[in-house]
């Protein structure tokens, strides 16, 4: 799916400018050449990519970009359908966020008890390397590609901030290095919850309504309260050490953290949550990961490509969840043109047949990449090139 997002915005950008190509981002590079391990805020936002003639910089009071192109970039408004954000913007229901702006938070938690985003560490060399050497199938492959190469990126560019009911409720009963996992896991935890309608979010608030007042609630708390079991509400953290740390409470204090984790008015900056492609940083993350597939790919070291036909483990809405399926279509329309001659009724195309017209080795794509090699990642003594077949030139 996130190909094909590529594909359209780069066919998007072509019918203004014809010569342009779709970039790709490799912040393995930036990690590499950083000498990146556990750095601070101030130094992952001096990269180079932050600077206003590329993604620009939000490290202000404000959380957006305030110079270059990107500059104050408003979010579509107005969007009062089924699944909407209280204020009206484009972004997920779950998301209390009534900035105007793409917003990035550069750390998680409250303002007055926050915990930077670098802390969960931009993704490396070892994350690819590992994801290729350890999968063998495209199921493996495809579940761990979502997670430790690539959710990170989104998290770190993101960030969120809850509102004081995260300090005043639920950070005083635990030390910090609890209260900063969940501080970066709330995000996920009130996803799930509203997905297992488990939390209920007002379906409209005001303009004026303060950042942190629109809240939202658990409504069936009070049963869970009544039955003395809560677990399903704590289970749904997902973490063992914070389920551990919250059981460890009595009774009365674990209501009062779930209450007020239900209350918590989380704000998620864009690019961590279901908003992300109004953050111009998102567009070129995803070519780059299409890359270290079709470094896979060329290895020829999968022994499984078959689409999984299993029901989703996500899904709150019945056994599956449509669009994930091999034979479910995709949301494109026209023509995608290969090379020599090949065309593609993209109307048509399902997810099996799209994977199949991605393999490097078809040439049936448009574009090319210009390196699999990750020459960088030998400061890590990593040697991506073992992955590549070669040819009476060098290596592909």
């Amino acid at each position: 799916m996130h190909s094909g997002l590529s594909y359209i915005f780069e066919k998007s950008i072509q019918s203004v400018d014809p010569s342009v190509a779709m970039p790709y981002w490799d912040w393995t590079v930036d990690v590499t050449s950083n000498a990146y391990l556990n750095k601070s805020n101030a130094e992952l936002w001096s990269w180079n990519v932050w600077g206003s003639e590329y993604f620009g910089i939000a490290n202000n009071n404000a959380h957006t970009v305030s110079e270059g192109p990107w500059a104050f970039t408003r979010l579509p408004t107005d969007y009062w359908n089924d699944t909407h954000n209280p204020y009206g913007y484009m972004r997920a229901p779950w998301n209390m966020n009534s900035l105007p702006y793409v917003t990035r938070f550069n750390y998680t938690g409250s303002a007055a008890k926050n915990f930077a985003v670098t802390d969960m560490g931009m993704p490396t060399c070892m994350d690819f390397w590992n994801l290729i050497e350890d999968s063998d199938s495209w199921f493996d492959f495809g579940w761990g590609l979502q997670y430790d190469p690539h959710a990170r990126v989104h998290s770190v560019i993101g960030g969120s901030e809850a509102g004081t009911s995260f300090e005043n409720n639920v950070a005083k009963h635990f030390d910090d290095d609890v209260n900063e996992i969940i501080s970066k896991i709330m995000f996920v935890w009130t996803k799930n919850m509203w997905r297992n309608y488990k939390i209920d979010f007002p379906t409209v608030c005001s303009p004026d309504t303060p950042q942190h007042a629109c809240v939202g609630s658990c409504s069936d708390i009070g049963d869970e309260i009544q039955n003395r079991d809560i677990e399903s509400y704590i289970n749904t953290f997902g973490d063992s050490t914070v389920i551990s740390s919250i059981k460890s409470l009595v009774l009365e204090d674990q209501i009062e953290v779930v209450t007020a984790m239900c209350e918590s008015s989380l704000c998620i900056g864009d690019q961590m949550e279901s908003a992300s492609p109004t953050d111009i940083s998102f567009w070129p993350i995803h070519p780059n990961l299409e890359r270290v597939w079709m470094i896979k790919k060329l290895s020829g070291t999968f022994t499984d490509e078959s689409w999984p036909q299993n029901s989703t483990s996500k899904s709150s809405d019945g056994s599956t969840c449509y669009g994930h399926g091999s034979e479910d279509l995709l949301p494109m329309e026209g023509i995608v043109s290969g090379t020599e001659g090949v065309e593609w009724n993209a109307t048509n195309l399902t997810n099996s047949e799209w994977y199949r017209l991605l393999d490097p080795l078809n040439g049936h794509m448009p574009y090319l990449y210009d390196d699999f090699t990750l020459k960088h990642c030998n400061f890590y003594n990593l040697s991506f090139e073992q992955w590549l077949p070669t040819t009476d030139d060098g290596f592909i």
